[in-house]
């Protein structure tokens, strides 16, 4: 079943649920979030879904599993998370966007293919953001054949990035367990993973038939409406003749997912005096490199 879906790629904190909000207030695009947590986060932890109810009450989640894998155990989520693991490629192994291949073959490629058929089920015609950013992830659901995925690579400012990484921010949507997002207090290896998320979400793109897109979360904040543009036309969007302001049912994400979203695009400059000089010395020295290679890209 090969139905549209935009796959956002690249390292988090840089923009990419700014980004998917705009997208589907303004064309017909439905996003669900970060949909590798869908069984961590969502079915495990039984976290909320940005409608407000908790994953298991939320009736369009409880449609899609019901009608793709009919009844599951506890045991199942489990399972089905450690498949979903084995995709996150987040740490720099030779050869890693290569297992895409072989993770399709096997268990992961089935429960994709079930999980996303449900989803685009429900959804109707609407074409699917996915947040996931994980490259790796990205190449197994498109080896596996579970929809269509394109990949929007967002990149960000390495500085820019780190400082959001050091910030601590509440996850709403938690119940007992991991009330606030991740943090790294070291630039160092904000800046290796900076660098090994956008190198293989680069990789990921040119997997794509030069279909993909990437573009900068700065570039975006300068002129949002011409960059909107810019990714409808890439992605064939339709426009939307209105929107109701729901934000629908997103797994995992930004916190502003629970409260209305974005309303004004502004550049988060913070990092100028969060970061210390010596921080700001080891960003630029590993990263503006590639940095400027992505924004020639």
């Amino acid at each position: 079943m090969n139905t549209p879906l935009i796959y956002i790629a690249g390292f988090g904190r840089s923009g990419s649920t700014l980004i998917e909000d705009f997208l589907q207030r303004n064309y017909d695009a439905t996003g669900l979030g970060e949909l590798f947590f869908i069984w961590e986060r969502g079915a495990i932890r039984n976290e909320r879904c940005s409608c407000g109810e908790s994953f298991h009450d939320c009736p369009f989640w409880t449609e899609v599993l019901s009608d793709g894998f009919g009844r599951l155990e506890r045991a199942d989520y489990v399972e089905f998370n450690r498949l979903f693991q084995e995709a996150r490629g987040e740490y720099p192994v030779p050869g890693t966007m290569n297992r895409a291949e072989q993770l399709a073959r096997g268990r992961f490629g089935e429960i994709s293919r079930t999980l996303y058929a449900s989803i685009f089920k429900q959804l109707g015609s609407s074409v699917l953001i996915d947040s996931s950013k994980y490259p790796l992830f990205g190449a197994s659901l498109k080896a596996s054949g579970a929809g269509s995925p394109t990949p929007l690579h967002i990149y960000r400012d390495p500085r820019a990035v780190a400082a959001s990484w050091q910030r601590v921010r509440r996850r709403p949507e938690a119940n007992e367990e991991q009330q606030y997002m991740a943090r790294s207090r070291s630039v160092l290896t904000s800046a290796m993973r900076w660098l090994w998320f956008n190198h293989t979400a680069l990789q990921l793109r040119d997997m794509s038939d030069s279909s993909g897109l990437s573009l900068g979360y700065e570039e975006f904040c300068a002129s949002p409406d011409a960059v909107i543009k810019k990714i409808a036309a890439n992605f064939n969007l339709s426009p939307r003749t209105s929107y109701d302001g729901v934000i629908g049912h997103s797994v995992s994400g930004n916190p502003s997912r629970f409260n209305g979203g974005f309303e004004k695009i502004r550049l988060d400059e913070g990092w100028k005096r969060e970061l210390s000089t010596g921080q700001k010395i080891v960003l630029t020295a590993l990263c503006e490199t590639y940095y400027r290679r992505l924004l020639t890209a």
